[in-house]
């Protein structure tokens, strides 16, 4: 929902929460729990990483529902939200992934 001036006053997300979603939510405790006592750094994230939709689907609802902020810090500087933020994550992990990775340097 948005105000007159298009900012997001209520930020909910119900497809994300609930019943059905508990299979995904348990497997991602248990393997971020998994990864915080036995495994190493790079096992952890490739672990969690690519067997939890549900981190991704997070990421795509924060993505398409970003609110817009208006003011952060100073006046001329480009508003920050959560899409900004995880764009910029993404494009910097994979640039720096291949930067690494052709260089025989672990990256994850």
């Amino acid at each position: 929902e948005q105000d007159k001036k298009g900012i997001y006053v209520k930020c909910d997300f119900p497809r994300l929460i609930g019943a059905s979603m508990l299979a995904h939510y348990a497997l991602l405790a248990g393997f971020t729990l998994l990864g915080l006592i036995v495994a190493h750094i790079q096992i952890s994230t490739r672990m969690i990483c690519s067997s939890c939709p549900a981190i991704y689907w997070f990421f795509s609802f924060l993505i398409l529902r970003s609110p817009k902020i208006k003011d952060c810090g100073a006046k001329n500087r480009p508003r920050c939200s959560a899409k900004n933020c995880i764009l910029f994550y993404c494009c910097l992990y994979n640039f720096l992934g291949v930067l690494l990775h052709v260089n025989w340097l672990p990256w994850t």
